[in-house]
């Protein structure tokens, strides 16, 4: 059933990107396969079981245990996770993040966990300055990092496409970026 070709197909359809967005993200097929496998299992198993081998409605809700409107819901968060100007500007910008920051990508935007629950459970350790001695973030530390994650995501957008030739347009998606919640 996994196929990493065809789950990057899977996004390139649901995310309705042209060529030219593609090249506009700065996205290939491996950021694409990225994009996919940062959304929850259950998400992505249905997605990959609804558009890889048609699977209905009905069959899904039963594999799942759930009812097929929940299906319907589940599906729409997955494809709504994988349209997302931000996480594709995130994902795009992935090895400009440092762990942490990835950590918290996956965490609060890919999975939907808000930044206070990461906060409570000790999801993310940040390191105290030049103390290489790590502790559990707190959410104000959380927030500050989710600034600064959409900060280098709209500077590294903005970059690219002012390195392009045709420079792109300037309501892309990193109006988008700065709507997104803090959790």
């Amino acid at each position: 059933m996994k196929s990493p070709a065809n789950d990057a197909l899977i996004v390139l359809s649901l995310a309705g990107l042209a060529i030219s967005e593609l090249r506009r993200f700065g996205l290939t097929p491996q950021h694409l396969r990225r994009l996919f496998y940062l959304t929850p299992l259950r998400e992505r198993n249905a997605l990959r079981l609804f558009y890889d081998r048609g699977a209905t409605y009905g069959e899904l809700a039963g594999l799942l245990g759930v009812s097929p409107r929940t299906v319907g819901r589940l599906l729409e968060r997955a494809r709504h996770r994988l349209r997302d100007p931000l996480n594709l500007i995130l994902v795009a910008g992935w090895a400009r993040l440092d762990p942490a920051e990835r950590r918290i990508v996956d965490l609060h935007r890919c999975k939907g966990h808000s930044l206070n629950q990461v906060a409570r459970m000790g999801l993310v350790c940040l390191s105290e300055g030049h103390n290489l001695s790590e502790r559990p973030a707190r959410l104000g530390e959380l927030k500050a990092a989710w600034r600064r994650i959409e900060r280098k995501g709209r500077r590294w957008l903005k970059r690219r496409q002012r390195d392009e030739p045709g420079g792109g347009d300037a309501d892309g998606p990193e109006g988008a970026a700065s709507s997104s919640s803090n959790g």
